[in-house]
């Protein structure tokens, strides 16, 4: 067994290993996108219009979200990026070919509002395809353009706004007779965005919608996604959850690499509700999914974008997303993300940990079951390379409750977990 000085010194010597060299990617993501702030997004439990807010904003509702964020803390605590999915861009490209903002719901000009988020101390991201057409219409009469034999043009352009980030999506991807090849197509991306004179993080749908990431996906993006996209409700969440357990090795030290497993975004709070009110939610999920989605997002380490209103923060929205014990876990300066260490398929119990770069180690004890509460043990001697023995006594922190536990030792059992719930814990030496 490797002790925790080894596990250092592999980290320290992945330090050379970067792949996409823009620069960036030194600590993950933190941030809001505006995916599914005002339509909705999957609600299994709910009876919601059709769509009808769905890929909807307006330069105005960004504006009052980032000003929400400013006030309400998320922004103090980490929160930082404000992500503008698939919503913006207008039906055609202007005379030069160059992508522009929808005239109605950006009215000021896509530099304007740059530049707006900007002085409010906010990164800004931007949507694109690979293909001829993005992947919705926003509700608009005619397809919105995609990259497709633009990745240069519009590289520079999203420099010219001074973009700090760009969402690469897969849709469009199979036209006339041609087939675009994911790795072909990123690497092509990622080479026109480092030429186009501004550090611009790539975020990749790699390699594509329903595909497992490939190592090739750590190479040319900042973070690229784990698997297909999240959803208000519980089954999406533990889809999602099942494949952060597949976690591949190059996926380990992300700070290392610069390039973040990326596991969508979150629903923390409720997604919208197809109706323009600000700050109206209908959530998908209880509050323990929530609280659960969370923690399995922090331990695994690689991307926390919200995708709710949080205008009007909900006492749950405040809970979770302002939880700086539970941020410091996600942002642990050692960079690695987290893996599954123990799975009881029959209790439907899991077990999840990650070292942090104070020789501890943050766990989740998780009851994923449907029907029965659960007590969930961790033992540490079965925590990977942290050198505790079966009679090791460690000191016990529970993140949820802000509080201590005291010491344990041997192992340490969250009791009575109810179906979805999860208890989130650090583990460290007592001396």
């Amino acid at each position: 067994m490797r002790c925790w000085t080894a596990l250092l010194v592999v980290a320290v010597l992945c330090g050379s290993c970067r792949a996409n060299d823009n620069g960036l990617g030194w600590r993950p993501a933190m941030g809001w996108s505006t995916w599914c702030t005002g339509g909705a997004c999957g609600q299994e439990n709910l009876d919601l219009p059709e769509q009808s807010l769905h890929d909807v904003c307006t330069e105005a509702e960004i504006v009052s979200v980032a000003q929400a964020m400013v006030d309400n803390g998320m922004q103090a605590v980490g929160f930082t990026q404000i992500v503008v999915d698939d919503c913006w861009a207008a039906m055609t490209r202007d005379a030069d070919g160059n992508l522009q903002g929808d005239p109605d719901r950006f009215p000021n000009g896509m530099a304007s509002f740059v530049a707006t988020l900007h002085a409010m101390n906010f990164t800004v991201g931007l949507y694109t395809s690979c293909g001829i057409y993005t992947c919705s219409s926003g509700q608009r009469p005619h397809q919105i353009p995609g990259s497709w034999g633009h990745y240069e043009q519009d590289a520079k352009q999203f420099a010219a706004w001074q973009v700090d980030w760009m969402k690469f999506d897969w849709c469009a991807w199979h036209f006339n007779d041609t087939v675009l090849i994911p790795d072909v197509q990123s690497g092509q991306m990622e080479r026109a965005l480092n030429a186009s004179g501004r550090p611009i993080w790539l975020n990749m749908q790699c390699p594509g919608y329903g595909f497992l990431p490939t190592e090739w996906c750590a190479t040319y993006g900042n973070s690229y996604r784990i698997w297909t996209d999240h959803h208000d409700n519980w089954n999406s969440t533990l889809d999602i959850i099942g494949h952060m357990a597949l976690r591949p090795d190059y996926a380990r030290f992300p700070a290392k690499s610069g390039a973040w497993p990326d596991p969508d975004a979150l629903m923390t709070g409720g997604a919208g509700c197809d109706d323009a009110t600000p700050g109206k939610r209908c959530p998908g999920m209880t509050d323990d999914e929530y609280r659960t989605e969370f923690s399995l997002w922090a331990i695994f380490g690689g991307q926390m974008v919200v995708a709710t209103d949080v205008r009007n923060m909900s006492a749950l929205q405040k809970e979770v997303l302002l939880n700086t014990e539970i941020i410091d876990v996600f942002r642990d300066p050692y960079g690695e993300t987290g893996t599954r260490i123990a799975d009881d398929a029959d209790a439907k119990t899991s077990v999840w940990a990650r070292h942090l770069h104070n020789k501890c180690a943050a766990i989740v004890l998780l009851n994923h079951g449907d029907v029965d509460a659960q007590d969930v043990t961790v033992r540490f001697a079965d925590v990977p390379e942290m050198a505790w023995r079966s009679d090791s006594t460690l000191v016990v922190r529970d993140l949820w409750a802000h509080e201590s536990l005291g010491s344990a030792k041997s192992s340490f059992t969250a009791k009575g977990l109810q179906p979805h719930q999860c208890s989130l814990v650090t583990l460290c030496p007592s001396s």
